[in-house]
């Protein structure tokens, strides 16, 4: 069946095309269109004109926005039509020659509760292109091996085909000087009938926008308000089916007009309104468009957004208290309205347009798994920010007062130097829902802050901390590379605004789409994401609705990093975050972190948390996976201060855990596998200055006969083999010590070293002891070596405070470790000989180790600060990675989540969660 689609619909480009075949030009003829648009039913809810259909096929061929189309998988039949295309015009080319000139016209209708199909229409000039048309089509049919059967109905022939088990497969007529043709006959009988009735030329609404249609776009899209929602509803979830088909009273009709270009999609054209049918755009047909500027206080992670631009508040609110009237929906507002001001004796429709300036927005920032129940963000441009922060001082005052108890409204916050905030609670968190309508039915806004002149409401406050901090370092959405694509193409002059952050948004996918679809992106989500936002704006002209809007594709080459998810905790990461391997699944890894409650979440590839269980402690150091079992299932390694843990995959407890220490743990646990046989053994050092060994098992290792440390250790143990030798090493305040298995002192070490209490020490490892060393700082940041042969000796690569971080580790994969030092805003990545290859000056201290991450043989280095609210990347030339800094915190990892190309990070969000970025190559 699908096959002859192919070949028929092919037939509909030809016929529609065959002048650009030709090279010929011509102009609409407005009379060739009407048969076909008399024929379709006024009750359709989508239709579409392709003005050059194989103009536009032949182009799309070299159209990167096509390929990626292909790519997601849902076109790939269409582009198959398309191929035949080119077969059928070199083989009929007096068929081509017949049909220059000719459009294509779709309409699509409801078959059923749940689906929906095609009806197609081109205009027949005379008999001989009929007779072209009919023979093409039974020597395609003929092929396949389908037969051609007549019948009539109304005194017209219908033409059915049926494959060889009786199943129908399309159905044509020729109607008159029409050519119609369908995958059922009952829109081919709807169309004999509705030729002869009247039509949509009839309804004045889709005349006056059938006007405004552009005759040189690619595609005219005509919708029709009233039953289109329906169609809408077949690709969102059962629970927003019955929603969204009820919402038909946006408009009248929509002519979009639609252009593909090689890196964005164009949309342009008019809706009109109704004022008796109650049209929701009527709100914006009584205000003049206005400059569109709060975008400049809205933060740069702002995955969407839509907005407002009224020119007279009063004149809106009484078109919204009409629309609400019709809706039914004006009586249940006006008691809540009633409410509120006895509770505060304010009248919230007077505040609000007393207050407001030109423009009001919604925002959503991170989202989140599960939906944008969180971090959003409503944002009021202010006519007078003093009188408004009186206004609202009186509102919280008198609702305090009447509710005739002492509570606190008020807290304030510090954001670095004498940058104060305050953050108010709102005693109304429905407000927005009462005042400006159904679109903010599900926000809740609890908290409110003004921030230059603006009054910002916030879900919590925060999310308003968050935005504040995101203004202080003037992180706003006009710094977004995707977001600027979009605003280039839109006029700055507008009543309404839509913005959205493609990659982020799809974790919504799994909220509002039909589960097949949702499973479908998510499967092609890497071409998906290419397709990097999309804008639209309206803007009332001329008593109708004017339309603009903009899809822009990256092409696979953004130098934006994604924003992919965030994912809520319960509290804020307590330590690193880390990517791990997923026996079950080794194409999804997932992610394992602990917060400052002491909740341990396993979450997998798309922010889901699998499970959550509460520790008795906090987690000192890693988190290592090892193969416990040696059956090729990894299971999670680590220790507390009181406890040493091994738990599964699924969070459970392997038998003989946890192990409880005599002495309180001061690092983490290292585990060693010497023989590369996974028989571990488990390092640890404890309070009472002794390194504890522990069995595979859990049980304390016999034959370990280290004496023990002079003060504590709080960095891990580390492990070397060198020949056939084996290297404990670590370090406390005055010694480095390198051990045997049993251990017993393998290399003599100097002792009373100062060593810095911040960092670890570092390997250097060659094939032989001589040529390896470990490396170090003291608290003066001098850098020290220990040969595995006990020779001695000093780096000289400059001075540093006692305050520096020392990391060490092979970032540009050329088998020499490098050495990281930072101290307060500097960054230095020395050789191994402590000749700089790189510096970096930050705005800000850093008060962190920087990480070392190889990826395919690609080092890079990671940086964050909490103070800052920020994480740094940086390849192995010591350019920052696209798209960095970024909004983190709480650690860094990097790596692969999936057998793609596509390199991934996973930090703190700064607000109790987790946030994944797929960084750009």
């Amino acid at each position: 069946m699908k096959r002859v689609w192919l070949w028929i619909i092919a037939i509909m480009i030809v016929a529609g095309g065959a002048t650009a075949y030709y090279l010929y030009s011509n102009k609409e003829k407005e009379q060739d269109l009407i048969p076909a648009l008399k024929a379709v039913s006024p009750n359709t809810p989508l239709l579409m004109i392709i003005n050059n259909p194989y103009q536009l096929s032949d182009g799309l061929q070299q159209n990167p926005i096509w390929q990626e189309f292909l790519k997601i998988g849902s076109f790939n039949e269409l582009n198959r039509t398309i191929e035949v295309t080119d077969s059928l015009i070199r083989s009929n080319p007096e068929l081509a020659d017949q049909f220059k000139g000719t459009k294509l016209v779709m309409s699509y209708n409801y078959a059923g509760n749940n689906d929906y199909l095609p009806t197609y229409f081109i205009y027949i000039k005379n008999g001989q292109q009929k007779s072209s048309l009919q023979s093409v089509i039974n020597s395609i049919s003929t092929r396949e091996g389908y037969s051609i059967n007549e019948r009539s109905y109304n005194n017209q022939h219908i033409f059915e085909a049926q494959n060889k088990e009786g199943r129908h497969i399309y159905s044509y007529t020729f109607l008159n000087n029409l050519f119609v043709f369908s995958p059922t006959s009952v829109f081919v009988e709807d169309a004999i009938r509705q030729a002869k009735a009247p039509s949509i030329l009839d309804d004045p609404y889709f005349k006056k926008i059938y006007k405004n249609k552009d005759i040189d776009a690619d595609l005219n899209v005509f919708i029709n308000h009233r039953y289109f929602p329906r169609l809408v509803s077949f690709f969102t979830k059962n629970t927003l089916k019955r929603s969204i088909s009820s919402f038909n009273s946006y408009a009248c009709w929509s002519c979009l007009n639609l252009n593909i270009q090689s890196q964005r999609i164009l949309f342009s054209g008019y809706s009109n309104t109704n004022d008796s049918l109650n049209n929701y755009l009527n709100l914006l047909l009584n205000q003049s468009p206005v400059n569109h500027t709060i975008d400049k206080a809205l933060p740069s992670n702002t995955s969407f957004y839509i907005s407002f631009g009224i020119s007279n508040y009063k004149t809106y609110f009484s078109d919204l208290e009409n629309y609400l009237r019709k809706q039914h929906k004006f009586y249940q507002r006006v008691e809540r309205l009633k409410k509120i001001k006895t509770d505060c004796g304010v009248d919230l429709i007077d505040l609000f347009t007393k207050i407001s300036d030109k423009e009001f927005a919604l925002a959503f920032t991170d989202i989140e798994k599960g939906g944008t129940s969180k971090n959003q963000l409503l944002l009021f441009e202010l006519s007078n920010t003093d009188d408004t922060k009186d206004q609202m001082a009186d509102l919280l005052k008198e609702y305090i007062r009447r509710q005739q108890k002492k509570m606190s409204l008020k807290k304030t916050i510090r954001l670095g130097g004498n940058d104060r905030y305050d953050i108010f609670q709102m005693p109304f968190d429905d407000f927005a829902s009462v005042v400006f309508g159904d679109l903010f039915a599900s926000s809740s806004f609890k908290s409110y802050t003004f921030y230059d002149n603006y009054l910002v409401f916030a879900d919590n406050s925060k999310t308003l901390e968050s935005y504040l901090k995101s203004m202080k370092r003037n992180e706003t959405l006009l710094s977004n590379k995707n977001y600027a694509q979009v605003k280039d193409n839109l006029d700055s002059k507008g009543n309404m605004y839509a913005y959205l952050n493609i990659a982020p948004c799809l974790l919504l996918g799994n909220q509002y789409l039909d589960d097949l679809m949702f499973k479908n992106i998510l499967q092609k989500s890497e071409s998906v994401r290419n397709f990097t936002a999309a804008g639209w704006r309206l803007g009332s002209q001329n008593g109708m609705i004017e339309n603009q809007g903009i899809i822009s594709y990256s092409g696979g080459a953004s130098s934006n990093t994604e924003n992919l998810w965030n994912c809520s905790l319960d509290a804020a990461p307590a330590i690193k975050p880390q990517i791990v391997n997923n026996h079950k699944n080794p194409d999804k890894k997932e992610i394992i972190v602990q917060d400052v409650l002491n909740n341990l979440y396993l979450i997998d590839n798309t922010g889901n948390i699998e499970w959550k269980i509460n520790l008795s402690g906090r987690i000192l150091g890693s988190i290592q996976q090892i193969d416990y079992y040696k059956s090729g299932k990894f299971q999670f390694l680590f220790n507390t201060k009181d406890q040493l843990y091994m738990i599964d995959r699924n969070g459970k407890n392997i038998e003989g855990f946890p192990a409880r220490f005599k002495s309180p743990a001061t690092n983490g646990v290292a585990a060693i596998d010497y023989d590369k046989n996974r028989d571990y053994r488990y390092f640890v050092a404890t309070e009472d200055l002794k390194i504890k060994v522990f069995q595979s098992n859990g049980k304390p290792l016999e034959g370990w006969s280290f004496n023990g440390t002079s003060s504590q250790v709080t960095q891990p143990i580390q492990y070397a083999r060198i020949g056939s030798n084996d290297y404990i090493v670590f370090a406390d305040r005055k010694k480095v010590y390198i051990l045997d298995r049993k251990g017993k002192e393998r290399v003599n070490t100097p002792w009373n070293q100062d060593i810095s209490a911040n960092n670890p020490v570092g390997l250097d490892l060659c094939s032989t002891p001589n040529n390896s060393r470990i490396l170090y700082t003291n608290s003066k940041g001098e850098i020290h070596y220990i040969a595995f042969n006990g020779q001695t000796g000093i780096i000289t690569a400059g001075d540093y405070s006692s305050k520096h971080w020392f990391t060490c580790g092979d970032f540009n994969a050329d088998g020499k470790v490098e050495m990281i030092i930072i101290d307060g805003k500097d960054m230095k990545v020395l050789d191994n000989k402590g000749s700089k290859l790189f510096k970096h000056d930050f705005d800000e201290n850093i008060s962190n180790a920087a990480s070392v991450f190889t990826i395919d043989k690609t080092g890079y280095i990671g940086v964050y600060s909490n103070d800052e609210g920020k994480v740094y990347l940086f390849d192995r030339r010591g350019s920052m990675t696209k798209g960095f800094p970024l909004n983190g915190s709480n650690g860094i990892d990097v790596g692969k989540m999936n057998n793609r190309n596509s390199i991934y990070m996973i930090t703190g969000n700064g607000s109790g969660g987790l946030i994944l970025y797929r960084i750009a190559n």
